[in-house]
């Protein structure tokens, strides 16, 4: 059975081992949030910060589509990976 709704930690996951290594040079460079020249979302859950909202990835999807900055500061209150 496949499951439709993944829990934070299921999903980021999933990312981890599925996608980010697939993500595009260009795509990670959106997700440079400290300027360290690291996916922000990767470092993070890497470190087992799970607690990060869903919002998140799809308002930056939203704003990445329409050629516009990913606003960094909102992400500051949830990384847990410095």
């Amino acid at each position: 059975m496949i499951k439709i709704f993944l829990s934070k930690e299921e999903n980021a996951k999933y990312h981890l081992e599925y996608l980010c290594p697939y993500c595009p040079e260009e795509k990670k460079r959106l997700r440079y949030v400290n300027g360290d020249n690291e996916c922000w979302w990767y470092k993070n859950w890497k470190n087992g910060n799970f607690d990060i909202p869903r919002t998140f990835g799809l308002r930056n999807l939203f704003r990445e589509r329409l050629g516009l900055k990913t606003k960094l500061h909102a992400f500051q209150k949830y990384d847990r990976a410095a």
